[in-house]
């Protein structure tokens, strides 16, 4: 088993075993990538249509009302 090492942009959790990798949170459902991290207001990716900061206010929402 890896331990992750590098943390979910979006929940903070250390979902994922390095950068850019491409793998899904297994918290909040992010895929990590790179353009979304350079771009956080962009919409167009792998992330169901939303921006990183987007996903990220929904995510606190969530959070909040859970």
């Amino acid at each position: 088993m890896t331990t992750a090492k590098h943390a979910c942009p979006i929940c903070g959790e250390y979902a994922f075993e390095y950068a850019n990798s491409y793998d899904i949170c297994p918290v909040c459902h992010w895929e990590d990538e790179e353009y979304q991290i350079k771009h956080p207001d962009e919409e167009d990716g792998p992330n169901g249509g939303m921006s990183l900061n987007q996903y990220r206010a929904e995510w606190e929402k969530r959070r909040k009302t859970a």
